[in-house]
């Protein structure tokens, strides 16, 4: 079998093996046509080094074709190779400077491989051309935020909405071809619109920064809490009692979407305790949901606080450290400065109804997912639920015992890792530790009743479901273990005995002391086998249908799952 024979027959495996032998690429130095085929074929299959040979071979010898160099800068861009590419883009353009392809092969390449300033200036190039579409904007609009650069974004945004407009109501001839055109139109739209609220929250944390190191903060090792909580009125107490008692400096709690007295306990407890912090993040919730409310909390936290660093959880998240009860600044000292300290969950499972926080007995399981500290100070482009994103490839950031860990390239900055296998040393050694427990499901009970609150980022941006689904989306069902075992040795030094008596009577104590221990009672009264039942018996047959997926799942290791079938079947007359 030759290279042509290999090419007709889409036989990738023997184009492979006759690109070995030179002899071969010699031919298809004078075959451009063939060589253009081969090349197709290898780059479709994602077979980038081979692709490049011939692309590299080519040039050799039409050093001034745009078309080569537009192959080998694909090929170049596929295989992440920066410094040929940079170099090899250079010598393009100065063959044809204004080449509209060249440009978006460049922008698009360098934004790849996280050279947005420069791949900021090529998209600029690109979007002045006629060519210019959507996809241009929004490459500009990406690596405008990966810079901190805002100052022209809504005229691009705008631009943006009506090219997708312009592009969608062009090509639509036919009742046929209209419907999926539309669905396209409102993705694309979507796409628009929540980088427009990435664009937001960026500006709400680049002003944070700044306002931080405007008020010269001499470093320490203090640490804020920065949490998001929606209908917490039964668990808020434990959870302000918990970071206190472990010494942060400040607690900043985001109120949104809450329908119970979860913001009144939260004022109640800000009046009383000056590191507590309440603000509404109603408005900018709607945005992107948890990083908006995340980024506005933060510019408030950086605008007030004297502390280096802030955590980021959620109130069924209880940071600990190896042993119980170190403070968290006593466990920041034993690093070297970071931006970003990433901590592994510890999933809980079994627990009692309305359990106290830190109970043993459970059944612990280690994930890879993560809960992470950040550094004021910091550059950053996104705060995420598990770790952020950066500006700067330089950001230090490190596991719960000091490990390096590489960053992320992304379209708009440098992300740090959601997920990290963590060390054995982490749990068999005398270092300092730390996890964040995640009381995953708390009790059959309570899980039930918080399937009936429907996850933030279930919310849409453009164009959201008429009919949204009444339930959490993300739940794999009750009780379902997950993750690694942990050993019992472990958590003697995370939740030792002798020390759980001391934080229990202490959190007992905050509670009386609040004057709330009869409106806890009251809230957690809500949450009962009779309200489940009322809320199942209320849904109606279309909802029941339409989301049997959903709360087949979402249910599964509840008695309620059988009352849903029960009733779903007997709606559909199938008992």
């Amino acid at each position: 079998m030759n290279i042509r024979q290999a090419v007709a027959l889409q036989d990738v495996e023997s184009l492979q093996n006759l690109l070995h032998e030179d002899s071969n690429l010699l031919r298809l130095s004078k075959r451009h046509s063939l060589a253009w085929k081969a090349f197709s074929l290898l780059m479709r299959n994602k077979l980038y080094g081979d692709a490049d040979k011939i692309a590299e071979i080519l040039l050799l010898s039409n050093s001034d074709n745009i078309q080569l160099y537009i192959c080998r800068l694909k090929a170049l861009r596929s295989k992440a190779n920066l410094s040929e590419f940079e170099s090899l883009l250079r010598r393009a353009l100065r063959f044809k400077p204004d080449s509209y392809s060249l440009l978006w092969i460049g922008a698009r390449g360098l934004q790849m491989m996280g050279r947005y300033e420069l791949a900021l200036q090529y998209a600029r190039k690109c979007m002045s051309k006629k060519k210019a579409n959507s996809k241009v904007c929004t490459a500009v609009l990406e690596t405008q935020l990966a810079c901190g650069v805002f100052e022209d974004s809504d005229d691009i945004f705008l631009r943006a909405f009506r090219m997708v407009e312009s592009q969608v109501t062009n090509k639509i001839s036919s009742t046929k071809r209209k419907s999926n055109l539309e669905s396209k139109l409102l993705t694309a739209k979507r796409g628009i619109q929540k980088l427009k609220f990435q664009h937001l929250s960026a500006h709400r944390i680049l002003e944070a920064r700044s306002l931080w190191r405007d008020r010269f903060i001499p470093k320490s090792y203090r640490c804020d809490v920065i949490c998001i909580a929606s209908d917490e009125a039964p668990y808020l107490h434990e959870f302000v009692h918990h970071y206190l008692f472990l010494g942060f400096s400040n607690i900043f709690i985001g109120i949104n979407n809450s329908s119970d007295k979860t913001y009144d306990f939260a004022l109640q407890l800000a009046a009383a305790d000056p590191r507590i912090h309440v603000i509404s993040t109603d408005d900018v919730h709607v945005e992107l949901t948890q990083r908006s409310s995340y980024s506005k909390l933060y510019h408030y936290a950086a605008s007030v606080t004297h502390s280096s660093y802030c955590l980021f959880v959620d109130v069924d998240e209880f940071w600990v450290a190896q042993p119980f009860p170190m403070k968290v600044e006593s466990y920041l000292e034993s690093f070297k400065c970071f931006d970003c300290l990433s901590c592994n969950w510890v999933n809980c499972f079994h627990e009692d109804q309305f359990s106290a926080p830190l109970s043993r007995g459970l059944d612990f399981r280690l994930k890879s997912s993560v809960k992470s500290f950040v550094a004021y100070q910091s550059d950053l482009v996104e705060l995420r639920c598990h770790a952020p994103v950066f500006r700067q490839s330089s950001a230090r950031v490190i596991d719960a015992v000091g490990n390096p860990q590489d960053l992320n390239l992304t379209e708009i900055g440098f992300e740090a890792p959601g997920a990290i296998v963590p060390s054995e040393k982490q749990f068999y050694s005398k270092f300092h530790t730390s996890v964040v427990l995640h009381r995953h499901n708390r009790s059959v009970l309570e899980y039930s009743y918080r399937m009936f609150k429907p996850h933030a980022n279930q919310v849409k941006y453009i164009g959201g479901k008429s009919d949204p689904i009444p339930f959490k989306e993300n739940r794999p069902g009750c009780n379902k273990i997950t993750g690694i075992s942990i050993s019992t040795d472990f958590i003697d030094t995370i939740l030792p005995v002798d020390m759980k008596s001391d934080y229990h009577q202490s959190l007992d104590n905050f509670i009386q002391g609040s004057g709330a221990a009869h409106e806890i009672e009251k809230a957690r009264l809500q949450i009962s086998d009779q309200e489940i039942k009322r809320r199942i018996s209320e849904l109606d047959q279309s909802t029941l249908l339409r989301c049997r997926s959903v709360w087949e799942k979402g249910f599964s290791g509840t008695p309620y799952l059988e009352l849903l079938q029960d009733r779903c079947d007997q709606n559909y007359g199938m008992k």
